[in-house]
């Protein structure tokens, strides 16, 4: 999962570690299994920071079972301070994909239909074979709808042992990084984004 507002991707691949925090129903409170937040139970949300910049680790979250809105509320905030977020040993079936996916937003529909999953059109396969090629530059999903989606989810069914990774880059800080006059000049610009010589 990742923040497709402050962020951008590439097809290589990038691991760090750090530190483990919890995320409360509020600020300073303890979170315990069986504790309610806001009047409903609430899963304990683990959240292990992968790098300064951005991305997290979730833990104590199974995406195949309904989220309640503290959950789903806590999910979103971490998204936005982290990111991208990863979960672990996680088993959905394509329905409980797309649910999952509704917890962050309203899925939408790929561009390239041939690549929707039988049944399920509002999940694109990718794969790299059958002449589909993986997207090796660095670039952010669906910039040419005039709403695009908050974030992109990625679901990994057959993982190879080396490679395939995918990288994501904080373009918040790579904008405060810039000289005040680049940024001034760059506020400046309007940008035009198409999908194969079309926009949405």
């Amino acid at each position: 999962m990742r923040d497709n507002r402050a962020s951008t991707t590439s097809s290589r691949s990038s691991a760090a570690t750090g530190s483990t925090r919890e995320l409360p129903c509020r600020p300073g409170a303890p979170v315990r299994p069986a504790e309610l937040c806001g009047g409903r139970a609430m899963a304990q949300v683990r959240l292990t920071r992968l790098h300064p910049s951005l991305g997290a680790e979730v833990a104590g979250v199974d995406l195949g079972a309904p989220i309640d809105e503290p959950t789903r509320h806590t999910l979103s905030r971490a998204l936005a301070d982290h990111l991208a977020l990863a979960f672990h040993d996680q088993s959905l079936t394509p329905g409980q994909y797309l649910a999952a996916a509704s917890a962050f937003g309203p899925p939408m529909e790929q561009h390239y239909s041939q690549h929707n999953m039988p049944d399920f059109p509002m999940i694109g396969l990718i794969w790299h074979r059958n002449g589909q090629q993986p997207a090796e530059q660095w670039h952010t999903d669906h910039t040419n709808r005039e709403r695009p989606p908050a974030a992109t989810i990625l679901y990994g069914v057959e993982i190879p042992s080396a490679g395939g990774g995918t990288s994501v880059a904080n373009m918040r800080a790579a904008y405060l990084a810039l000289p005040e006059d680049e940024r001034r000049r760059l506020e400046s610009l309007t940008t035009f984004n198409g999908l194969d010589g079309h926009a949405d």
